[in-house]
């Protein structure tokens, strides 16, 4: 009888009481719900939604879908592509894609069927693997108890009842005997589970927005794996898939590959209104194709986290912009000695002039690079390598820089003098970062106080000294308290903050958010 109630009550499903003020609502607020809980990540309270009533099933599972995340999971990711195959509509709601794996994996035996399927339809053999490193009844135990993936993962990719398990019209590797994997070629699938797996899953979510692209075991370096699937469907006429509307990509390895803009040119030739790239890391075009254009014209926001670019390779992608706005070059990587060498301070300097009427935002920390000269990680800049001038910069708000690419004559010496900063410096600079600087960096900025009537949008300094074992030495950098009392008084009457280096408080802070105090 209760029951039968609830029925009557709630006309627009067959949900819960619960649900029937949610429900009450008109649907274009449901959605805002939707989709500030898809925001937030939380796709198991929106999975929860796409249970309790028919009408919210509707509404949510658009949400669920609009983000996901493979949380370094191959399974994961293949239950998803299978998904996406089983409802091609749900793949036009995706609007952030997220693909990473931790580690190798063979492609799971249970997906191989319409991964290779996919494949067929966009004109693409990968084969089957020849063999399998798999115990199937323990995969298959494994995937009844939830051994693999997460319930999150279930959620998301299984909104409606779907079979655990197709390993029973799968491929047996009992099937066939196999003498040595050396009698049959790899396919692609052998070769590249990951990869082939990730391109499927983009070629079917054509709305994305967002791109995060990262692996632990890709073989960047010969250009073996590469995205080229992607690739030759961009070079069908007409292309049989876009990627218009995806505006962020960024793509990286935790293997220390050298990865480059030719190894994703099948992500970036779909995708010619991407305004932001963040590569972590990123080296030169490869030796396979050294002139492979870097097809980004439209990119305003350029962000290399780690890598090693030479001068010549990174004109060719600065160059390849129409208007940079935002440029980060973080050096780092533990290949010595690469040849050409890293681009010095000056060179990169000079290469941004392109954009010297658009460039608001330039941050360069070089203290990890090679000087070929010493053999040494560390060390002043070499004279001549430094940054002179950006007074040309004339849209330039924010200057972050290290010690190894500043180099100011040292306090005693014949050339001592601390206008540095003040030769340097456009007028339209409001926030100003110096780390791992010598000791002479305090009495510069002192020099800069006296002018500050030049540098009138000037709102923010952060000064830190090179740190034990930094970039400049092994030695710590300790200004003098004379010196940051001066600092902290002229920039507190202009109403500047003055910040130094803050204390890690929160485990989980992004590494792009530096904790700052005040001297």
């Amino acid at each position: 009888m209760q029951n039968s109630r609830n029925k009557e009550d709630n006309p627009r499903g067959s949900g819960p009481p619960a649900t029937l003020g949610l429900l009450s609502l008109p649907e274009e607020l449901i959605e805002l719900v939707c989709e500030q809980l898809s925001s937030d990540r939380d796709s198991k309270s929106l999975a929860s939604l796409c249970r309790a009533s028919r009408d919210l099933n509707r509404i949510a599972t658009y949400a669920l879908y609009s983000r996901f995340a493979s949380n370094g999971d191959l399974r994961r990711l293949a239950l998803f592509l299978r998904t996406l195959c089983e409802r091609p509509e749900l793949g036009a709601s995706v609007r952030s894609l997220s693909l990473a794996v931790d580690s190798w994996f063979d492609c799971p035996p249970e997906y191989i069927g319409f991964v290779t399927e996919t494949a067929e339809r966009f004109g693409f053999d990968v084969g089957l693997p020849t063999v399998y490193n798999y115990n199937d009844r323990a995969l298959v135990r494994g995937l009844e108890e939830g051994e693999y993936g997460d319930s999150e993962g279930e959620d998301q990719a299984q909104s409606d009842d779907r079979r655990k398990s197709e390993l029973e019209n799968g491929y047996d590797r009992n099937d066939e005997e196999i003498e040595s994997e050396e009698d049959i070629g790899q396919s692609q699938l052998d070769l590249y589970p990951f990869e082939t797996i990730a391109q499927l899953t983009i070629a079917l979510t054509p709305n994305i927005q967002s791109l995060d692209v990262v692996a632990k075991q890709i073989m960047c370096d010969t250009g073996e794996g590469a995205f080229t699937m992607l690739e030759e469907l961009a070079q069908q006429s007409p292309p049989p898939i876009s990627l218009l509307r995806l505006h962020h990509f960024s793509f990286g390895h935790e293997d220390c590959r050298e990865v480059s803009f030719k190894y994703f040119e099948g992500v970036i030739a779909l995708a010619p209104n991407i305004r932001t790239i963040h590569a972590h890391p990123c080296f030169d075009q490869p030796r396979y194709a050294p002139k492979a254009p870097v097809n980004i014209k439209n990119v305003t926001d350029l962000r290399f986290k780690s890598g090693h670019l030479s001068a010549r390779g990174l004109r060719a992608i600065v160059s390849s912009c129409n208007r940079l706005e935002i440029f980060q070059y973080c050096y780092d990587t533990i290949y010595a000695g690469l040849d050409p060498g890293c681009a010095t301070p000056r060179e990169i300097a000079e290469i941004l002039s392109q954009h010297k009427d658009s460039l608001k935002y330039m941050d360069i920390d070089l203290g990890s690079r090679e000087e070929h000269q010493g053999g040494l990680f560390f060390g002043f800049c070499i004279a001549g390598e430094e940054i002179e001038s950006l007074k040309e910069f004339s849209c330039l708000e924010t200057f972050k820089i290290d010690g190894s690419s500043i180099l100011f004559p040292e306090a005693g010496s014949d050339k001592c003098h601390t206008n540095i900063l003040l030769d340097m410096l456009p007028q339209s600079i409001r926030i100003l970062h110096l780390k791992d600087t010598q000791i002479e960096a305090a009495a510069n900025l002192i020099t800069l106080t006296e002018s500050l009537d030049s540098f009138p949008n000037l709102c923010e300094v952060f000064l830190a000294g090179n740190g034990i074992g930094g970039p400049l030495g092994k030695f710590e950098v300790a200004f003098e308290d004379s010196e940051i009392q001066i600092l902290r008084e002229r920039f507190k009457s202009r109403g500047i903050s003055f910040l130094k280096p803050g204390q890690w408080r929160n485990a989980f802070i992004s590494d792009d958010v530096e904790p700052t105090e005040d001297w």
